[in-house]
């Protein structure tokens, strides 16, 4: 999948998760990060819906993951602005959650 076409869905999941819809957002994410096991943005809203659905314990093994991938961008991009919100985010819901490492 190119950048841009996975931007636009990530996009559309966002908008999906923001209306409140949390079953559609789901797998809007779900088969995002089926696709793309990489993909930070993905994995994050997907942590943030399944926290919002009460599943603590799997939102934070995805917000784990996400950390764990945003640490290895930051090790060939250290002075990415991005990256460097990216995990402070990340790290605020594994706090939230009382699982930060």
């Amino acid at each position: 999948m190119d950048k841009s076409n996975l931007a636009e869905q990530i996009g559309q999941a966002w908008i999906t998760y923001r209306k409140g819809q949390l079953d559609a957002a789901a797998k809007a994410f779900e088969d995002l990060v089926n696709r793309n096991s990489d993909s930070i943005d993905a994995l994050y809203g997907l942590g943030l819906v399944r926290r919002s659905q009460g599943n603590r314990g799997t939102a934070s093994e995805l917000f784990q993951k996400a950390s764990g991938l945003v640490a290895s961008a930051r090790q060939q991009d250290a002075g990415n602005d991005r990256l460097q919100i990216l995990q402070r985010m990340i790290l605020q819901r594994l706090q939230e959650l009382g699982a930060a490492r």
